[in-house]
């Protein structure tokens, strides 16, 4: 697994196309996946929960050295339910929910989820901010949607396969 990680890396950082130079970003993902397929026995679940902790100390100390006042804030109702909505709710529940369903229906399956946080995006702009739906914001979700489904019908025909 390492060896292909790091012939992967090593054809992007060879490539010589615009779109293809690695960012600090890429090398340290390539890195630390390398470092947790090959040393880390730890289940994802409690990876994630670190990631998270590490995530908000780090925050925290940025916040604090940063200099600002932040005596000065003053929480209102509505902030303090968006904190805990994006907080535990929001972000905990996608947590669990992803690491229940990855082992069932796989990643390449799970990746396609991605997809449905536009169409939601738009749905939820349209339902509770009165968004304007255009044509445009009407077909894109269908597409979204329609090629969703074609990527993740089990029969595919043979010339669909050697493309």
């Amino acid at each position: 697994m390492a060896k292909q990680v790091f012939r992967g890396l090593g054809q992007s950082i060879s490539a010589r196309r615009p779109f293809n130079q690695p960012n600090a970003a890429q090398l340290l993902y390539a890195a630390s996946t390398v470092y947790i397929r090959c040393f880390v026995t730890r289940p994802p679940l409690e990876m994630a929960t670190g990631s998270m902790i590490v995530g908000t100390v780090f925050v925290g100390v940025l916040v604090l050295i940063s200099g600002d006042d932040i005596r000065s804030i003053e929480p209102t109702l509505p902030s303090l339910g968006t904190i805990l909505y994006l907080g535990p709710f929001s972000t905990g529940c996608a947590n669990l929910i992803y690491f229940h369903l990855v082992p069932r229906l796989g990643a390449t399956r799970m990746s396609q989820v991605d997809f449905a946080v536009p169409v939601g995006g738009a749905l939820l702009g349209y339902l509770s901010l009165g968004e304007a739906m255009t044509g445009p914001r009407l077909v894109a979700p269908l597409i979204i949607i329609g090629l969703g489904c074609l990527g993740t019908r089990s029969g595919r025909r043979s010339g669909l396969q050697n493309a």
